[in-house]
């Protein structure tokens, strides 16, 4: 097999490998991929000795060398010493010659104590045994608890085979525990060095086996959390064009209502609305963050506002005093309205300004520092 094959087939795998985690991050359901990922590449990895045997007449000695190689990843993945087994034994070796040697004469002695036999020798020679037989049944059951935990990581590695991934509710299956219990026991045997290159997903659902399977994942959820990224921000960005969209056609109709108004003072109040209006706008199209300050603006203010420039518009063509009079009312709204769209822009640009202010006392700090300019100096 020459180099080309060699990397149509590593490429073969790599793609498998890739296409099923990214399918399980999209359904967030592990359970098949790592069968999934064994069978495509057990199959792609036959069908390509058997090609290459039939050109060669080497099948036997290329298979030999990818059964060798996977023997190898394999041995990679799970410690061969495993860990407390010595130390285990040896616990429920002492604890339980210790539970038993000092276990049974207490227990005798509560006994004889209970019947009336000199209750208070027996009493004393009770609370001298029991605090031994305590300890060592602590140690007794430490070391049960240790012999336990290898047994199941023994079940836990006939339950993985020669799987990359494997669900922790497979394994919880397994070894008759709740999935809770076997998620905190997988980490701890992690931490330990049971499983050399153990690692578990973000949910706590999948255990992955072998540190480029755990990279796969990793690069998939950066993948998925781009994506997630760039839909959000299209979708700031669609509301904030809108947004912008209807406040130029606000704009736009107050501009044309004041073209038809002669009246000087009406229109020096409408010319500063749309000003107002317009930089309102404008700092929300510069910084798209900003969109949820004037959501209240655009959907409710604008609309009510709009429609009192338009009255005043159709009043001006009657000339009476009920007209004149409510003309007067809608000019002082106008100024209250202008007046609190001012202070919402102003709010706006707080930020900005507490970023200058900052900016320039930093500046003047260092330049003090070095001496370049007087302490007394304002900036």
């Amino acid at each position: 097999m020459d180099e080309n094959d060699f990397s149509k087939f590593g490429q073969s795998i790599c793609d498998t490998v890739t296409d099923a985690v990214n399918s399980a991050m999209e359904s967030m359901d592990f359970s098949g991929l790592s069968e999934k990922i064994s069978s495509t590449a057990d199959h792609i990895m036959q069908e390509t000795v058997g090609a290459f045997a039939g050109k060669n007449g080497q099948g036997n000695k290329k298979g030999n060398v990818y059964e060798k190689t996977d023997k190898e990843k394999l041995e990679l993945r799970f410690t061969k010493k495993t860990p407390g087994k010595v130390s285990g034994i040896l616990m429920c070796t002492f604890g339980g010659i210790g539970t038993a040697g000092f276990g049974l004469p207490a227990f005798i002695l509560l006994v004889l104590g209970l019947i009336g036999r000199q209750p208070l020798v027996t009493s004393c020679g009770f609370l001298g045994f029991l605090p031994f037989a305590i300890a060592f049944g602590v140690l007794l059951k430490n070391g049960c608890d240790r012999l336990e935990r290898i047994s199941r990581f023994e079940r836990y590695k006939r339950c993985i085979g020669t799987k990359a991934l494997c669900a922790v509710r497979s394994l919880s299956g397994a070894v008759g525990l709740p999935e809770k219990k076997v998620q905190r026991e997988l980490e701890r045997m992690i931490s330990q060095g049971y499983f050399l290159q153990g690692h578990m997903d973000d949910e706590k659902s999948c255990l992955i086996l072998d540190d480029e399977t755990y990279e796969l994942y990793l690069h998939s959820k950066q993948q998925m959390e781009n994506a997630r990224r760039e839909e959000e921000q299209q979708a700031g960005n669609k509301e904030v064009r809108e947004a912008v969209r209807v406040g130029m056609e606000y704009i736009k109709q107050i501009r044309q209502i004041n073209d038809e108004l002669p009246q000087p003072v009406i229109s020096e109040k409408l010319s500063h609305l749309e000003e107002v209006i317009g930089l309102i706008y404008l700092s929300v199209q510069k910084t798209p963050e900003k969109i949820g300050s004037i959501k209240r603006f655009t959907e409710y203010y604008l609309p009510n506002t709009m429609s009192l420039v338009t009255r005043y518009r159709d009043l001006d063509r009657i000339d009476t005093d009920k007209a004149r009079e409510s003309k007067a009312q809608i000019e002082n709204a106008l100024d209250t309205i202008n007046d609190a769209f001012d202070k919402l822009l102003d709010s706006l640009y707080e930020d900005d300004r507490m970023k200058i202010q900052t900016d320039i006392a930093v500046l003047k700090t260092l330049l003090s520092q070095e001496g370049l300019v007087d302490d007394g100096l304002h900036m």
